[in-house]
């Protein structure tokens, strides 16, 4: 959490953290445009909302009362309920009990996801002008190129468009006006088999599943753990270890 939050969560803590158990109504503070015409009210603003989004991922695991009663005991100078072993031990145990509980959701995500990709990949090998390769990579020829393919330990330049099997973009080089060189050996295994198929001045459609992609890690932020992926892919070119 971040230094300026710690430091006055608990002001922020008194007199809001009840919010939960009393719906806003029309009309009310938390409805209330608020005025943030000078530099201590916008402040006040960006530290509300980082209190706000570090109390998101775990606001479904404390009670919002208990943390502010315990906030006014400690700070009108109250001995606290449990002392500095107690409090490190529960500290331990909470760190532990969320770590567990994130790494089961992501566990159920992915495999949430595997049996998605998997399902959608069926289906898709069907479909006319699509290729599956032995690793089960799946790739449509939009436009051919020519000239060599790249080998495993080329560098190669791409303009690219990736998107979720539900459509969302996550990355557009088009949108960026910039292509992005990438050295094979770096790059995810399936993105790497497919540029293998490609000649310069090819684009492909792809379909990477999970294992090939971003794996059970997923990426942070924006692909879940085993997501299916779709790049639709043009080969501007190749240097080093190219081969016919």
């Amino acid at each position: 959490m971040k230094p300026i939050v710690l430091l006055l969560l608990a002001m922020l803590l008194l007199t809001a953290c009840t919010a939960r158990d009393h719906p806003a109504q029309d009309g009310s503070d938390a409805t209330r445009k608020i005025d943030l015409a000078t530099d201590r009210a916008r402040a006040s603003y960006m530290v509300g909302v980082d209190v706000a989004n570090d109390l998101r991922p775990i606001r479904d695991d404390i009670d919002l009362e208990i943390v502010q009663q315990s906030m006014r005991a400690t700070l009108s100078g109250q001995k606290p309920q449990l002392d500095a072993k107690q409090l490190d031990q529960v500290r331990r145990e909470f760190t532990a009990q969320l770590r567990e509980k994130r790494a089961r959701q992501a566990r159920e995500v992915a495999e949430r996801n595997r049996r998605t990709g998997e399902a959608f990949l069926v289906a898709n090998a069907g479909k006319p002008g699509v290729v599956t390769t032995p690793s089960g990579l799946q790739y449509q020829i939009l436009r051919p190129g020519s000239g060599p393919h790249p080998g495993a330990s080329a560098t190669v330049s791409i303009h690219y468009i990736g998107r979720t099997l539900e459509g969302r973009e996550f990355s557009n080089t088009y949108a960026a006006q910039h292509p992005e060189t990438l050295p094979l050996p770096r790059v995810m295994p399936g993105l790497a088999e497919a540029m293998t198929l490609m000649t310069p001045g090819s684009r492909y459609r792809f379909w990477i599943p999970g294992p090939l992609a971003y794996g059970e890690a997923g990426r942070a932020g924006d692909i879940e753990p085993n997501a299916t992926l779709v790049f639709d892919i043009e080969l501007l070119e190749s240097a080093g270890g190219d081969r016919e």
